[in-house]
């Protein structure tokens, strides 16, 4: 009983001390950012997220956070083959949930800190393709298609970047991101892999 009792006081003495630490923080960020699917190019894109989360510590140096974003890339197809003109487009949704874990260099009262982390979670993932042909001396004269799927993989990155603390509750934050997934799409197994430059508002409560 004694036991149990010290144990529930170290565990309260250690919620009190993390808790004097903590500082929680809402982060909305700006995302700019290009993909590369099953080995194939996608345009640079803008999306957005949304971060939240907490640093502890006592020089704040470890934050903890969960974040989600959206962005669509896309890649135009054109080619003429035998007569027939074809054109395409296919489109990539993500929107990846993500754990990250980053660590923050220099002590809490340096206006600007490197950092560098990891993300763990899951991504969502929905592949769109639509497009036409045509040949002028075929039956019928043209035709159009459409498909789309939508899987939801296992997603992990890393990130490096800097914080600039502009007073006790804002921050911005510009980093570089780079995470990788698995998209089941059609019985296949690409790799997706997106490179995102991001800025975000750091908002402390």
């Amino acid at each position: 009983m004694k036991m149990i009792q010290k144990i529930a006081a170290l565990a309260a003495l250690l919620a009190i001390s993390v808790s004097a630490f903590a500082e929680s923080y809402v982060r909305p960020e700006l995302l700019y950012g290009s993909a590369e699917f099953n080995g194939s190019g996608f345009s640079k894109d803008i999306g957005f997220g949304v971060t939240g989360g907490t640093t502890l510590g006592a020089q704040a140096e470890h934050d903890l956070s969960l974040s989600v974003s959206l962005t669509t890339f896309s890649k135009d197809y054109s080619r003429v083959y035998s007569g027939t003109t074809s054109n395409s487009e296919t489109k990539i949704k993500v929107m990846p949930v993500l754990f990250n874990y980053r660590y923050l260099f220099l002590g809490k009262t340096s206006p600007i800190r490197p950092y560098l982390g990891a993300s763990l979670g899951v991504a969502n993932i929905k592949y769109t393709s639509e497009g036409t042909a045509s040949n002028p001396i075929a039956t019928p004269v043209s035709m159009s298609w459409s498909d789309s799927t939508s899987t939801t993989s296992f997603a992990y990155g890393a990130t490096a970047g800097l914080v600039w603390n502009i007073n006790d509750r804002f921050a911005l934050d510009l980093g570089y991101r780079y995470s990788t997934a698995k998209a089941d799409i059609y019985g296949s197994n690409p790799t997706l892999k997106i490179s995102t430059i991001a800025l975000g508002v750091r908002f402390r409560f």
